[in-house]
């Protein structure tokens, strides 16, 4: 079974954002990330307050209105950051591909991309984890790589199901998915 696709910038957008929402390593380093640094606010404050003159009336309020702000505007902050490192990686000239139509098949013995003058190159022979969501279908690959399929792409709802159908029989016992949530 073939699917004839072609990937948007958003696509891969909302790819890396479900990426790092939905697996137990990436979220975890993101976790940290976001309360590091109240903690560092907390010991700048506290040396602050030992070393100096500094009222405890000032350094608490500024010390909670610092920690509050960037645990709510970190989140925002890391997907413009992810975004604008897509931006650079999609606008390079070797990356082009990236946004042109693509062909998958998926045949009884594994995953092949369909190239110009219809060469098939086996892509993977085994898929880890199959996911989806309102607009994509992700297909990871042992290679902790993963397609990304925008269900618009499919004539129908059947399509769509026999297409997942299938790749479910390259299923294989792998402990990406355990790394999920």
């Amino acid at each position: 079974m073939k699917i004839k696709y072609r990937l948007t910038k958003e696509d891969y957008y909302e790819f890396n954002l479900h990426h790092m929402s939905h697996f137990k390593k990436v979220n975890r380093s993101i976790q940290i990330q976001r309360f590091l640094m109240p903690t560092l606010f907390t010991i700048f404050a506290a040396i602050t307050y030992k070393r100096g003159n500094i009222s405890p009336v000032i350094i608490i309020p500024v010390y909670l209105l610092a920690a509050t702000g960037w645990v709510m505007i970190y989140p925002k902050y890391l997907q413009k950051s992810v975004n604008k490192r897509l931006d650079a990686i999609l606008n390079q000239e070797a990356n082009k591909s990236l946004v042109e139509d693509k062909i998958l098949e998926v045949a009884d013995d594994g995953l092949y991309e369909i190239l110009e003058g219809d060469n098939r190159v086996l892509s993977s022979k085994a898929v880890v984890d199959i996911i989806e969501n309102e607009k994509n279908i992700y297909i990871y690959l042992p290679s902790e790589s993963a397609y990304i399929i925008p269900k618009k792409f499919f004539e129908s709802e059947n399509e769509k199901d026999k297409f997942i159908r299938k790749v479910e029989n390259l299923l294989v016992e792998s402990d990406l998915v355990n790394r999920r949530k």
